[in-house]
């Protein structure tokens, strides 16, 4: 059994520390209900998650960037 929650919020750190390096990331905030747990290949759903969210804070930065604003 694999916590999502806690693989979604592991990947978020990751996510969110690559784009620290690369500037300002964008600020997430999460509220998570109660606890799932799932038969789940960890290693192949975090990527899949790592890679939403990667692509997520990257249209942000582009779109923050477009708009000339921090």
């Amino acid at each position: 059994e694999t916590d999502i929650n806690r693989l979604l919020e592991e990947n978020v750190t990751l996510a969110l520390a690559a784009f620290r390096s690369k500037g300002t990331p964008p600020r997430v905030e999460m509220e998570l209900a109660g606890v799932l747990e799932a038969k789940v290949y960890r290693q192949a759903l975090g990527r899949v998650l790592l890679n939403m969210i990667h692509n997520a804070c990257y249209a942000l930065q582009q779109k923050r960037n477009m708009l000339g604003t921090t």
